[in-house]
């Protein structure tokens, strides 16, 4: 259930969809992050009323490994999109994606 409301697990499926037909990177991305938007909103709402744990628990799994995600991916972010690795990155990871899937 905590996959959930931290993301559906299908964006990389569709970001990278996206990119093998020809949209850009930064698009792929943004419309991937908008998709998982309800999914997140409706699974925390259905794991807070289905169980009994306090907010603060909640915050804490929740927001704590979002602040180190967004320092650690920010710079990588940055470092991947100047150099123009983005593609060949996605590449790899499909491919192990696609390894491990089967």
């Amino acid at each position: 259930m905590l996959e959930t409301f931290i993301g559906g697990g299908f964006g990389p499926v569709v970001v990278s969809g996206q990119i093998i037909f020809n949209h850009s990177v930064r698009s792929s991305v943004a419309i991937g992050d908008i998709a998982e938007i309800p999914v997140c909103i409706i699974g925390l709402l259905v794991f807070a009323a289905f169980t009994r744990i306090s907010s603060s628990t909640i915050f804490i799994i929740v927001c704590i490994p979002a602040v180190i995600g967004s320092l650690i991916g920010s710079h990588l972010t940055v470092m991947i999109s100047q150099q123009n690795y983005a593609e060949k990155i996605i590449g790899i990871v499909m491919v192990m994606l696609g390894g491990q899937s089967l």
